[in-house]
């Protein structure tokens, strides 16, 4: 991933990857349960394709790591839970 500051380097000395990630949009796709992840199979690739940087970000799991891996795009954890919509009498 591109840190902050490439802005100060000449685009000619970087590789063609970092000039992409210095001027791709960026989109990132939040849900609170690794298994949720599965559902965005196509939408992730489909935007990477597009020319954006994706980045999925859940709870950790393995879900989470395997739809990025299959989709090409970066991921990151994190700790999360939704509270339950059930009420209880």
């Amino acid at each position: 991933m591109t840190e902050v500051g490439v802005e100060m380097e000449s685009k000619s000395s970087l590789r063609s990857d970092q000039v992409r990630s210095a001027t791709a949009p960026r989109v990132a796709h939040v849900v609170t349960s690794a298994p949720t992840t599965r559902l965005m199979v196509g939408q992730l690739r489909a935007l990477r394709e597009a020319g954006f940087e994706v980045t999925l970000i859940s709870a950790p799991g393995p879900d989470l790591d395997q739809t990025a891996g299959q989709e090409g795009v970066a991921s990151r954890a994190a700790p999360m839970e939704r509270p339950s919509c059930v009420r209880r009498p």
